[in-house]
């Protein structure tokens, strides 16, 4: 089978009465056309045997729909719609109108519709919808209800509740409840189920369970992945045809912000399981949840990766003990502001700050650092310090703070060893 199909769309809006109206879309085929849908449900159905005329192959289609905001008073719209078919006689017509508009707890619709089916049969059918939010916190369930009541007299109601849970709503939750009663069945039933998923940093994690008019059913699910990459193997969610790999050493628990739920893992990878290709993906870290012992010099990365393609994706870190030292001039007088700190290789750790406070990092366990606001020897002096034993099993979020003296060049030479008061632990703020 085989033919052609015509579409025909047009659509305007109208600024000074803020309308929408389009008509969509006179539909002419041949009689041989099928859509994607039809044309696999034919080709089933001629694979068993059937009759391929069951199914209703359209002829002319047309639709008009018109949407009219109310200024403050909410939004209605009216649509029309009316089709036939190659095989069958009759035609399908639909009327359909609705109103939506907010009030003091959520927002509500109504919506009424016409239906005449190819036998000439009419039905008429009648809608309420409601969406409240429960609670006014960024994590407060939403309730949504629907009630429908239609010409044969049946009645159908549904209530159902979700939301997320979690810093980056990475726990989604979802609980329904629906009753059925009378019409052509004339029988009453209801049903209700629950379901949750949880996207760990490494997998997703699923549960449902529902039951009603005889029926219990329970559901359990794991979904993730593995990925080999040249640093060695790391578990991901389920990812995509075109992914990327973060590379960020020592960055154990860093969030990957562009994909809720990812973290770094203990060897400094993470997978983003999902990259847009041929278009400039920004990809960025979050260094919250990292030990204060690693610095980021960088905390974003672009890339434009091809379909189907797996991306590296390098942040450069630098790791070393920090600890926040306040030590003025041995004697009194506070260190010079802005003056430069080097560890015992001549590496920058640090800047002196106000009231003689150094932040540095990548310190050794102990050693001494220089303190330089010049060149000569009095221009410069050196803190001796002792940070206590690292403690790799204790996960701390702060940082060491300690007090000590600077000790000018021409004491050092004499032998003069500062005071070193015990290290403490301080709240980053």
């Amino acid at each position: 089978m085989h033919g052609t199909s015509l579409r025909v769309g047009y659509s305007k809006f109208i600024a000074a009465t803020d309308t929408n109206v389009s008509v969509a879309a006179y539909r002419f085929s041949t009689a041989g056309y099928l859509n994607l849908n039809d044309a696999a449900t034919v080709r089933d159905i001629a694979d068993h045997g059937g009759d391929i005329n069951s199914i209703y192959r359209q002829r002319n289609r047309m639709q008009v729909s018109v949407n009219q905001k109310l200024g403050d008073h909410g939004t209605m719209f009216v649509t029309g719609s009316s089709q036939n078919y190659w095989n069958r006689g009759g035609a399908d017509t639909l009327f359909q109108a609705g109103y939506t508009n907010g009030f003091k707890y959520g927002t509500y619709s109504l919506t009424a519709g016409r239906t005449r089916s190819m036998d000439g049969q009419l039905s008429n059918d009648f809608m309420l919808s409601t969406t409240i939010p429960l609670g006014h916190t960024a994590h407060a369930p939403m309730l949504t209800t629907n009630a429908s009541h239609t010409s044969d007299g049946a009645t159908n109601t549904q209530a159902n509740v979700s939301g997320s849970l979690g810093e980056t709503n990475q726990f989604s939750y979802n609980g329904y409840g629906t009753y059925n009663a009378g019409g052509s069945a004339a029988k009453n039933n209801a049903n209700a189920g629950a379901s949750a998923t949880y996207r760990a940093p490494y997998a997703t994690l699923n549960a449902s369970a529902s039951g009603g008019a005889g029926t219990r059913q329970v559901s359990a699910g794991v979904q993730g992945s593995v990925v080999a990459h040249p640093g060695g193997v790391t578990l991901s969610q389920t990812v995509g045809d075109t992914i990327g790999i973060v590379e960020a050493p020592a960055a154990a628990g860093a969030m990957v912000t562009s994909s809720p739920g990812t973290k770094v893992d203990s060897r400094g990878y993470a997978v983003v399981p999902y990259l847009s290709p041929y278009s400039m993906n920004v990809v960025d870290i979050d260094p919250k949840g990292t030990s204060t012992d690693v610095e980021f010099k960088s905390t974003s990365a672009q890339v434009a990766p091809r379909a189907g393609s797996i991306v590296m994706m390098k942040y450069e870190t630098v790791s070393g003990r920090a600890a926040l030292i306040q030590a003025p001039k041995l004697g009194g007088g506070a260190l010079p502001f802005g003056a430069s700190v080097e560890d015992e290789q001549g590496k920058s750790v640090g800047v002196v700050g106000q009231d003689s406070r150094i932040f540095a990092r990548g310190l050794e366990d102990q050693g001494a650092l220089t303190v330089k606001w010049g060149n000569g020897p009095v221009e410069q002096c050196r803190i001796a310090y002792t940070l206590p034993k690292k403690d790799s099993k204790a996960y701390n979020p702060g940082y060491l703070s300690l007090q000590s003296h600077c000790v000018p060049g021409s004491e050092m030479q004499a032998g003069v060893t500062p005071a070193v008061m015990p290290a403490t632990v301080a709240r980053q703020s």
